[in-house]
């Protein structure tokens, strides 16, 4: 196995459709983290509505208890 030289590897072709594909990769890299932090987010403001409605409930069942 042969290490290539920095000057050797500067020499290598790049090519343009590579960059594009490394473009569209990042851009849906960014479109799904966004997309699970939305989930994340809806997720929990469910959770905090569902633990409100359970609070109220339990308020006004001890309400008409008495």
């Amino acid at each position: 196995m042969t290490a290539l030289v920095a000057s050797d590897t500067a020499c290598l072709p790049i090519s343009p459709g590579s960059s594009r594909r490394t473009a569209v990769w990042i851009s849906l890299e960014v479109m799904v983290e966004r997309l699970v932090e939305r989930a994340r987010r809806d997720a929990s403001s469910t959770m905090r509505s569902n633990m409100s409605l359970t609070n109220e409930s339990k308020t006004l069942t001890a309400f008409c208890e008495r």
